[in-house]
């Protein structure tokens, strides 16, 4: 669990998404094949709770996207007061400057308050809408025309209403956490975990998205559920390949 962000390479320690969004805003270079090996460096952290009202304990779950030369972060805050997890949204043009970087709590938009965490964001080329996914107690969204704009997101929505079967069937003991949605031409499609040693997939056309998410179906499981716990990573790296991460 990682209590604050930490320089990986080029990007964020455990972050959950480093994404570059689709035009009209600028793309990174895809690669189309993994090495053989990888060898990873950190810095200390670079982020810490702000001493302020919000009695934060900790910053973690971050999603990071480049666009045009600013880093744009959606992160979880943890704390040990009721709500326990909210979101936090902050930018840098440099990671020299994250951690000076002003926090916009995100329950001071149309996301509200109560229980939110694990984001996701990316930028939806067909509606023209950035999306912020993330679990509230279920699977929700909200969307934003202005990533620059932390205001602007939209109160939450759930894919579903109500747990999904499947989810329930297999949750005692767990949790339904760490959504994630990845598209390609036909679906995009929604991944998450139960901390039971499952991981889940649902999925709906591009043209109805976010509506019509079907029912989830086991896509990976182990029998000691710390051996697939939680927190998937989808990504596409070219020629109709994926690359899962997960804890």
């Amino acid at each position: 669990m990682k209590w604050a962000l930490c320089l990986a390479a080029a990007t964020l320690a455990g972050a959950r998404s480093v994404a570059f969004p689709e035009p009209p805003y600028p793309l990174a270079a895809r690669n189309t094949s993994l090495p053989s090996s990888f060898k990873w460096t950190s810095s200390s952290a670079l982020v810490y709770p702000k001493n302020d009202t919000r009695a934060i304990a900790g910053i973690k779950d971050p999603s990071i996207v480049l666009v045009n030369g600013t880093y744009h972060v959606f992160a979880s805050t943890a704390r040990n007061l009721a709500p326990n997890y909210s979101l936090v949204y902050f930018n840098f043009t440099s990671f020299e400057e994250a951690g000076s970087a002003t926090f916009n709590y995100l329950d001071q938009s149309g996301i509200g308050t109560g229980y939110r965490a694990a984001p996701e964001v990316f930028y939806f080329e067909p509606q023209k809408l950035w999306y912020l996914i993330y679990q509230n107690g279920n699977a929700a969204y909200s969307t934003n025309a202005d990533i620059n704009n932390p205001l602007g997101w939209s109160a939450p929505t759930d894919f579903y209403n109500g747990t999904p079967a499947t989810i329930e069937k297999y949750l005692p003991g767990g949790y339904w956490v760490d959504m994630w949605v990845i598209c390609d031409e036909a679906n995009c499609h929604l991944f998450s975990s139960d901390d039971n040693g499952r991981l889940f997939r649902s999925q709906t056309p591009v043209s109805s998205f976010p509506n019509g998410m079907d029912e989830p179906v086991v896509v990976l499981e182990e029998p000691s559920k710390f051996d697939l716990f939680e927190a998937s990573n989808v990504y596409s790296i070219g020629n109709s390949s994926y690359l899962l991460l997960v804890e």
